[in-house]
């Protein structure tokens, strides 16, 4: 458990962590993988693909893994294009996200002690 701040963003909104406790149970300051800058080479390839090459170059921007966890089954069979010059990994990944279907969002969850992991899953808009 932690602390939030809530940010806009075209057609939605993103919760980021802020204060995450330490294995000691106090609360310090926290920055989210996902706060990471990115740089992605422009590539037509499948939303699978283009999920695990994120993983990657997240990973290698925060010098830690970051792994794949659950994603939409479909995601094989679904074609998309993403570039990245030096963006944050959170708004590559939304825009990625909405360009295949703006009912998908993500959770990143991570454990101390081992590598934080993405998944995607399809949420509800409201009417």
């Amino acid at each position: 458990i932690g602390d939030f701040r809530v940010e806009s963003a075209v057609n939605g909104y993103h919760v980021v962590p802020i204060l995450a406790k330490n294995p000691k149970g106090v609360e310090e300051p926290y920055e989210s993988p996902l706060e990471s800058r990115i740089t992605m080479q422009s590539r037509d390839e499948s939303a699978a693909d283009m999920i695990r090459r994120f993983v990657g170059v997240v990973s290698q921007a925060l010098g830690q893994p970051l792994v794949e966890g659950l994603m939409p089954g479909r995601f094989h069979g679904i074609r998309v294009t993403v570039v990245a010059q030096n963006d944050r990994a959170r708004d590559v990944l939304w825009r990625a996200l909405h360009s295949i279907n703006p009912g998908l969002s993500w959770q990143l969850l991570c454990v101390p002690g081992d590598p934080c992991a993405l998944n995607i899953h399809p949420i509800s808009l409201a009417k």
